[in-house]
């Protein structure tokens, strides 16, 4: 008995290992973070497992990143979000949210690819709805707080 038992494990655990490798999980989710704010945009953005560092974005420029969600279904980016020409403005805000972006970014007929487009505009945030094909404003930019 106890052989059947120590095959059954390690074959959950080869499975799992498979899976999270993306053996098993086909298709990739690829985040573009285009810039329209009209100067320069830092951005830094970081999972658990995974720090992209800082990439600055120019006016009408985009940066892109791409993963496999993991098994879990737990899948979480995160960007914090500053202006060149205003160090002290920051902003953070979840880039990707497995739970909340699996069905609502895009993916055509015939892939398993799925695309998460964020814009940063002079008035806030706003997240592309593949349903309407329109930008859905999400977040406005922070108030500056009145230095004394």
């Amino acid at each position: 008995m106890r052989g059947i038992n120590q095959l059954v494990l390690e074959l959950l655990t080869l499975l799992l290992l498979l899976c999270e490798a993306g053996v098993l999980v086909s298709g990739r989710t690829h985040v573009h973070l285009k810039n329209i704010v009209g100067s320069d945009v830092i951005v830094h953005c970081k999972s658990k497992n995974d720090d992209l560092g800082l990439h600055t974005i120019s006016n009408e420029q985009e940066y892109e990143w791409s993963f496999r969600p993991n098994v879990f279904q737990t899948t979480l980016f995160y960007c914090y979000v500053s202006w060149a020409r205003a160090p002290d403005f920051s902003f953070s805000f979840e880039a990707y949210d497995f739970v909340r972006d699996r069905y609502s970014c895009t993916g055509g007929s015939n892939s398993n690819n799925h695309d998460c487009y964020w814009l940063f505009a002079p008035e806030g945030v706003y997240f592309s709805d593949p349903k309407t094909n329109t930008w859905n404003f999400r977040y406005p930019w922070p108030k500056p707080t009145p230095q004394v």
